[in-house]
């Protein structure tokens, strides 16, 4: 079962600010709790160990260079094959995005 209470993530929910495509506005204030929060609303009802080191290699990637890192870079720091990637974070690879808490920028696909 999820870690975050049904009434933290209405709670959370209420307090987000997301764009109109679902990305969060502000990048800094992103937390674990939204993370749990928009894994969940996207239809993953628990992150794995691989899955949180992606959330923060692209989180970290998004600092240093203000953008999203390649898809190829993402499975390369997780280890996991680049064709495996969309079962990684199903349905849609702007889902890590969205987790990851950056605005709507997407991953670059190169």
């Amino acid at each position: 079962m999820n870690s975050v209470a049904n009434e933290e993530i209405i709670e959370l929910k209420e307090i987000v600010d997301l764009d109109p495509h679902g990305f969060l506005k502000c990048p800094e204030k992103w937390d674990k709790g939204f993370a749990v929060w928009m894994a969940k609303k996207e239809g993953l009802e628990k992150l794995t160990k691989q899955q949180w080191q992606a959330i923060y290699f692209v989180r970290r990637h998004y600092e240093d260079y203000d953008q999203a890192p390649r898809t190829k870079e993402i499975a390369q720091a997780v280890g996991i094959k680049l064709n495996e990637f969309i079962d990684f974070f199903p349905p849609r690879a702007d889902v890590l995005i969205k987790i990851a808490g950056l605005p709507g920028s997407k991953i670059c696909s190169c």
